[in-house]
């Protein structure tokens, strides 16, 4: 009887508490429920460029979807194809070491966790870099720009600084046009392919130096704009940079007046300050020190104390200031 009344009990516990059982079932569905969608959902993978020597990483990493926590660490690792080493072994492409503390630049060229690579501009450089030739009666594949550089070896040592000065200075986007260009050439001529890049790359430096000064960017904007007057002078763009250095000028001009006018106000403060500190008798802050560590036993603070006094108490200590103020409300 005694069995068959502790069942009853226990059936009537949740009986008359639906929600606790409820909520029990629900924990215990949604936690596997939720370690499944980290593992299909929650999992990031990508790729990065370095400008700096050529190299290429992986990265993975896990996290919540949809509130994009990171859960774990990012794991790396160099997937360096075949051509970008090459390049920097035979010295075409020179390594540009960070100075300082800037640290080596990586630009995305793919990541799962964004739609469309939607800014990994660097693609538009790794996509030409991975074209290959195949070998049907070898059935193997080999990276076409090994091949150009034995075809074209005078122009590949004009060709590759480019792209290495183009991918430093994030000029991804005109980047198609000069390797298109490049798989177009069918004579090693060097003076020529000089003057043909200088034109291709020339007219994309203006572009850019314009469409920086109109965002602000007037320091890169100065930069760019010098690049195509350095390939090819002209009185226009000669204006640009001019108008560019005046806008930095005026720029610096506003910040040192606000920088003295911030160094006013705090002389101005401490002044004021040593003033005020001043203006009582060095026995009269002894007796309201005396005053205020009496009133901290409990006692009320007299009447003759100045206002400034008071004030000077409050700043040494808002414990007692605070009881000054306590004793000074009782009636």
């Amino acid at each position: 009887m005694n069995r068959i009344k502790n069942r009853q009990d226990e059936t009537g516990y949740f009986a008359e508490r639906p929600v606790l059982l409820v909520a029990g079932l629900f924990l215990l569905a949604a936690v596997p429920i939720g370690m499944m969608m980290v593992l299909m959902y929650g999992s990031v993978s990508g790729n990065e460029f370095s400008p700096d020597d050529f190299t290429r990483r992986h990265f993975e990493y896990q996290r919540i979807p949809w509130l994009d926590w990171t859960i774990s660490g990012i794991e790396y690792t160099d997937v360096t194809p075949e051509l970008e080493q090459s390049l920097t072994i035979s010295g075409l492409i020179n390594k540009s070491k960070p100075t300082g503390s800037k640290q080596k630049t990586w630009h995305l060229y793919h990541d799962s966790g964004v739609p469309d690579s939607h800014g990994c501009d660097a693609r538009f450089l790794t996509t030409y870099l991975d074209f290959s030739d195949w070998d049907s009666s070898t059935a193997t594949s080999t990276p076409f720009w090994l091949k150009w550089n034995e075809q074209f070896p005078l122009s590949a040592t004009i060709f590759w600084p480019m792209i290495a000065d183009l991918a430093r200075n994030e000029m991804y986007l005109i980047i198609p046009n000069v390797m298109r260009f490049a798989l177009n050439t069918t004579n090693d001529e060097p003076e020529r392919f000089q003057s043909k890049l200088n034109e291709l790359t020339r007219a994309s430096w203006i572009t850019s130096g314009e469409l920086d000064l109109q965002l602000g960017n007037y320091q890169r904007a100065t930069e760019r704009l010098i690049r195509a007057q350095l390939i090819d002078s002209s009185s226009e763009v000669a204006t640009l940079i001019d108008r560019c250095r005046d806008q930095v000028a005026e720029f610096s001009g506003i910040k040192l007046r606000a920088e003295a006018a911030a160094k006013r106000l705090e002389s101005e403060i401490t002044a004021a300050l040593a003033k005020k500190d001043r203006s009582i008798p060095s026995g009269g802050k002894s007796e309201i020190n005396d005053k205020k560590n009496s009133t901290s036993k409990g006692e009320s603070l007299p009447d003759d104390i100045p206002a400034e006094a008071a004030d000077d108490s409050v700043a040494d200590g808002p414990a007692n200031a605070a009881s000054d103020l306590m004793e000074r409300s009782d009636p």
